[in-house]
């Protein structure tokens, strides 16, 4: 059983100009207490779910629990389930009401556990994939789980039922171009339409790509495609529906000229009756302000780079790594707000000993292993009706922790006549930034770095994460090793906790 403490009172305020911070509450959960792998699901006002796994196997079955708390960090109620130890988590999805996690080995046999938020009822399936399956994204809509990978370098979409087990393998080929040289980018789900919509890009020739969007009902079954690139040879990624009407949709997103994983600016294009009435691409190189996140002598080394490459006749391109939100629409246009990163590696060395000739040889041998993405910078621009880009805004986005799969930081909290508003974390302060619809910053503002521990407390190491919650509430949970030389009956002068704080801006 977890051992929590609820430290009441816990009400330090931060400010900086209008804006300010407020520790409402903690709770801590010693470690090595038998579980770990905890893991928190946001569920807004409903609180929020912490699951964790049980350390030592019983009968070959593994331990899963699931905690519920409220706003007010007090334990509501406790459930777990026992799934077989060889299947390991992969893949999660939370919707409003419910939590999925699917679990595999390395057979393809899989468990998806679902967890309802309200009553804590779970519900649980088994079944099986093929033994080369590789989890890459996991969706949810209505009684079905999407979840898309590759086998053997094909790309492959199964939709699972969460409550009866049934599998369908999903129709996502392209008639004129290989399997293997096809590439799934992105599931998205359309909940007011109850729909969802699987992105391909595939490579006609060396030099020529296509994308297509491949759309399904909240049954499973398919409804049409569309090609995204009749007329034009960009690779579109990170792609966006938002419906607009019956048959009228719009897409966002980043494109590249030849690559997959990069891209050289953002894209609007407008589809009616599965038909693109047009498509206009904008360079991060012609943008106004994309540049500015960056320190002066960078962006000066950047634009002169530029106009030596211009007056050459050549064409200068900028290639980011950019996680695009869902198209919002605005009052009289489109709104795209995107995540600038990058992947991280660490290069290991270690020695080797050979022998040649009976001699012994010393050599060092060095690897390199992936160390998460990066976050940098944020960008929300807005495109007219037409597809044309009426404004820029970059901004400084640095993340304390590199997440190992992606991840969205901010959160809109407010869009009405007057503003947008948006929150998000950047060297562990929290800020707060509105803007109104013509790309004006109406305000600006962050707190001072946010802080976890107790009076007294020396950490002696923390890994940390801050995440919106819900009205003006953000959580900050992870893990800490904390020495407090005072000492008492609740803490001992050293302890390794999991802690969750209840912050709130202002």
């Amino acid at each position: 059983m977890k051992k929590w403490f609820l430290l009441w009172g816990l009400f330090l305020v931060v400010s900086t100009g209008i804006s300010q911070i407020t520790y409402e509450d903690r709770i801590e959960l010693q470690l090595k207490d038998g579980y770990s792998r905890e893991e928190i699901k946001i569920f807004g006002e409903e609180g929020f779910i912490l699951s964790s796994k049980k350390n030592d196997s019983d009968d070959d079955l593994t331990e899963w629990k699931f905690e519920k708390f409220n706003t007010y960090l007090q334990s509501e109620r406790e459930v777990s389930v026992k799934i077989d130890e060889d299947l390991d988590p992969r893949l999660n999805y939370t919707t409003t009401e419910r939590d999925h996690s699917i679990y595999s080995d390395r057979h393809g046999n899989f468990a998806l556990i679902s967890v309802e938020a309200m009553s804590m009822e779970i519900t649980k399936v088994h079944g099986k994939l093929p033994k080369k399956f590789d989890f890459d994204e996991m969706v949810v809509l209505g009684d079905y789980a999407y979840v898309r990978g590759d086998i053997k370098s094909d790309p492959v979409v199964y939709a699972i039922n969460w409550k009866t087990g049934t599998i369908k393998m999903l129709p996502v080929t392209l008639e004129n171009i290989k399997p293997k040289k096809c590439e799934i980018s992105k599931l998205q789900v359309l909940e007011k339409s109850k729909e969802i919509f699987i992105y391909i890009n595939g490579d006609v020739d060396k030099k020529h790509s296509e994308s297509y969007a491949f759309r399904f009902n909240e049954e499973a079954e398919y409804l049409n495609k569309i090609n995204l690139t009749p007329q034009n040879n960009n690779l579109l990624n990170e792609l966006s529906a938002s419906k607009i009407e019956d048959n009228k949709y719009v897409f966002t997103g980043t494109y590249s000229v030849d690559h997959y994983h990069t891209s050289e600016g953002v894209f609007f294009c407008l589809v009616e009756n599965d038909q693109v009435n047009f498509i206009k691409f904008h360079e991060y190189a012609k943008m106004e302000n994309f540049l500015k996140y960056l320190p002066e002598k960078r962006q000066e080394k950047l634009e002169k780079k530029k106009a030596k490459m211009e007056k050459k006749g050549k064409v200068f391109t900028l290639n980011y790594r950019l996680l695009t939100h869902d198209v919002i629409v605005d009052q009289d246009g489109y709104l795209l707000l995107g995540e600038g990163f990058y992947p991280t590696y660490i290069t290991h060395s270690y020695t080797t000993i050979t022998y040649i000739n009976g001699s012994p040889v010393t050599s060092i041998q060095t690897y390199t292993e992936f160390d998460g993405y990066q976050y940098t910078h944020a960008m929300l621009c807005k495109f007219d009706k037409e597809g044309n880009m009426l404004w820029d805004q970059i901004f400084e986005m640095w993340g304390t922790y590199k997440p190992f799969y992606l991840k969205k930081f901010i959160s809109i909290t407010a869009q009405d006549q007057n503003m947008i508003k948006m929150v998000y974390t950047s060297y562990n302060k929290v800020h707060t930034k509105a803007l109104d619809h013509e790309g004006n910053i109406l305000s600006d503002t962050q707190t001072e770095e946010i802080e976890t521990n107790h009076s007294g407390d020396e950490t002696k190491y923390s890994f940390s994460d801050i995440i919106f919650w819900y009205d003006n509430y953000f959580i900050a949970y992870g893990t800490q090793k904390i020495k407090n030389e005072t000492g008492n009956i609740k803490f001992k002068q050293t302890r390794s906790v999991y802690f969750i704080n209840k912050i709130k801006f202002e």
